[in-house]
């Protein structure tokens, strides 16, 4: 555990400020935070571009702290002919943040690059489906080249088999229009590839958890987001459980 001093700002000026990067917040006491920033890794790893999504709804004082410990961290770029080459790529963060002497102490639960995508629109639940009841989930991954067409395979189903191509079918065409930010290295954009879990819930109660939840649970994106395979970059210092 890092000794570095935590950040402690006053509790309601943060769930202020972090309400729209709040993905969970079962006790006030304990919160689930969840950043993201374009960066860029030059050959010799060093960080010279951070820019956070909703960068204005973070308090000055933490994003200060936030790009300070990030460009401390070693991380090692993409590979061009065999080469280190600059880095396109985006970082998730995941922190916790829990309630100390008024303020909140802030961890670093998951850190983590890869290429992102836009806001996915879900797909219809399916007619027949929904008149009989049946809940599902689909766990989609999707494999995609730069200038090339969304590869859709399902990775896990939960529920009733009966209505697997019912559901599945379904997710097949969401993608179509998949807006995705490339890594590049050395300005060539690389192929992404991410896991989607899309939900039919129709409130029978049968809907989560599932059995792929437990891999994604330290995962640096918001429960219910995409989730990249891999990264041509690599963050190579352990920072799970270190402070903010």
């Amino acid at each position: 555990m890092s000794r570095v001093p935590r950040v402690l700002l006053p509790v309601a000026l943060l769930l202020w400020a972090w309400f729209p990067l709040i993905a969970t917040a079962g006790d006030a006491d304990d919160l689930d935070l969840y950043f993201r920033a374009a960066m860029t890794i030059e050959p010799d790893g060093s960080v010279t571009r951070l820019e956070w999504t909703d960068g204005d709804r973070i308090p000055a004082v933490l994003r200060h702290r936030l790009e300070e410990r990030v460009r401390s961290w070693e991380f090692a770029p993409g590979l061009l002919d065999g080469q280190p080459a600059r880095t396109e790529t985006t970082l998730r963060l995941r922190l916790l943040a829990q309630a100390q002497g008024g303020g909140l102490a802030i961890t670093v639960q998951d850190a983590r690059t890869g290429a992102s995508v836009g806001p996915v629109t879900p797909p219809a639940f399916p007619r027949n489906a929904l008149r009989a009841g049946q809940d599902a989930a689909v766990l989609a991954r999707v494999v995609i080249a730069p200038g090339g067409e969304p590869e859709v395979s399902v990775a896990g189903y939960a529920g009733d088999e009966r209505w697997r191509g019912e559901f599945t079918g379904a997710v097949a065409g969401m993608f179509d229009d998949l807006s995705v930010q490339f890594e590049q290295v050395g300005g060539r954009p690389a192929p992404a590839e991410f896991t989607i879990p899309v939900e039919f819930c129709a409130g029978s109660g049968a809907c989560g958890p599932y059995e792929w939840d437990a891999g994604d649970a330290a995962a640096a994106d918001k429960p219910g987001g995409a989730v990249p395979v891999g990264s041509v970059a690599r963050l190579l210092t352990d920072v799970r459980g270190t402070a903010i």
